[in-house]
């Protein structure tokens, strides 16, 4: 496999068996609202901006500390992916094989458990339990995490996976990858509607609420963008304090 975004030194893991059987049952799964995948994705993205925030005022020193917190999410036609990046907590290397590689979540492992008793029909319990950021497989062929940890000094990484039995993980060349996460999703041929900008709009309309939001887009036939900017408001929790259990707990790509 060649290893993409300028990565080097790629090591191949295995998934854990019950990621395997998540993965499979939401890679092959009827339901319908796939959108969920946006607001799995983009709810991990804010609580990692909490905790960092919550990391910044708890004085703990952080990469690039004048980064601007917020999350982008942007749509590109030609390459046919779409891309939610934040500039939060990020994860390490073995964070990538710990949380991208194993269920932490009693959620999902619940999820996986039901689906067995069900027979596999996802479509009637996904709504119920949430798989996190294994949803970004209902609409991708392949998923990319490239990220930097906000721990000064730690070397980025990039996860890869087509959602089949295995993952890469690679280091990057400091200059691939800001401090936060960028996860970029290689969308399926059935599922380019969210490459256009009117159907992210109408998501990013239902995060209303949760996050201040402006937006942009770019008028390019490569492209369009809309960026999500999260401001941060108070000391105690916020405009994005949503998950308390993320700020004080478990990280929050830990499906």
């Amino acid at each position: 496999m060649v290893c993409p975004l300028g990565c080097v030194a790629q090591e191949e893991h295995s998934f854990q068996a019950e990621t395997r059987q998540l993965l499979d049952i939401v890679t092959n799964s009827l339901y319908t609202d796939k959108e969920v995948f946006l607001r799995e994705l983009i709810s991990n993205a804010s609580d990692s901006l909490e905790k960092l925030r919550h990391l910044q005022v708890s004085g703990a020193a952080v990469a690039d500390p004048d980064l601007p917190l917020e999350i982008t999410l942007d749509a590109d036609k030609e390459k046919r992916t779409i891309t939610i990046t934040d500039t939060g907590v990020g994860l390490t290397r073995d964070e990538m094989v710990s949380l991208l590689g194993t269920i932490a979540r009693s959620g999902s492992k619940a999820f996986v458990a039901e689906a067995k008793s069900t027979g596999g029909a996802a479509e009637s319990i996904i709504g119920q339990f949430g798989v996190g950021f294994y949803s970004a497989f209902m609409v991708g062929t392949k998923v990319d995490v490239a990220s930097t940890p906000s721990k000064p000094g730690e070397v980025p990484h990039l996860w890869s996976s087509e959602g089949a039995g295995s993952y890469t993980i690679a280091p990057l060349a400091e200059a691939e990858a800001a401090r936060g996460v960028r996860v970029t999703i290689h969308l399926k041929d059935d599922q380019l509607e969210y490459l256009e900008a009117s159907r992210l709009r109408e998501v990013r309309q239902e995060r209303r609420g949760s996050a201040s939001e402006t937006r942009r887009y770019t008028r390019s036939t490569r492209a369009c963008a809309v960026c999500l900017r999260s401001r941060m408001r108070g000391a105690e929790g916020g405009v994005l304090g949503r998950r308390a259990a993320s700020v004080q707990g478990g990280h929050p790509y830990q499906s």
